[in-house]
């Protein structure tokens, strides 16, 4: 099992260390990394969400995201927008009283990841975040949780880059 995120990551004192830094970040989310995530909700239909990385630099990138549904048809225009590197880390930094950080694996569509499981404990829920040791970026998955109940889930379903083969 992976050893834990360093502690170097942690963004506050009182938070806890991020699965990865700003420059792990930008070192795996270059030019032409695309990922596909199917993102289920309670209160909606489940779609495909497929991110790409357009442009980069030592502060942030551009990316372009589009949402499809099940079958593949486009549900809207593309959206471009931009992002800091070290934003991108904070989405991940969470008080650390409410944090549990544990080695696990977790099987998705994209295949089988050595993770940092993340559960963070919120008002009247809890959300369950799967980071993949050697896929700096967003969870592989992730499920949030309210009142006992399972209201959304974010699963990788297509990873690529024609940086890495």
């Amino acid at each position: 099992m992976p050893m834990m995120p360093p502690d170097a990551n942690r963004m506050q004192d009182d938070h806890a260390p991020t699965p990865f830094s700003a420059a792990d970040i930008a070192a795996a989310c270059g030019p032409g990394r695309v990922t596909t995530y199917r993102v289920s909700r309670q209160d909606g239909p489940t779609v495909l969400l497929r991110w790409e990385f357009t442009s980069a630099d030592d502060e942030g990138a551009e990316s372009v995201s589009e949402t499809f549904d099940t079958e593949g048809r486009s549900l809207g225009p593309a959206e471009t927008s931009t992002a800091r590197w070290v934003d991108l880390q904070r989405h991940a930094s969470t008080p650390a009283d409410l944090t549990t950080v544990e080695a696990d694996e977790v099987e998705v569509p994209a295949g089988r990841f050595r993770c940092w499981r993340y559960t963070v404990q919120g008002d009247g829920g809890h959300s369950v975040s799967w980071f993949a040791v050697g896929l700096p970026g967003p969870p592989v998955r992730r499920i949030e949780v309210r009142d006992g109940v399972e209201v959304s889930e974010m699963t990788l379903v297509a990873v690529e880059d024609p940086r890495t083969g």
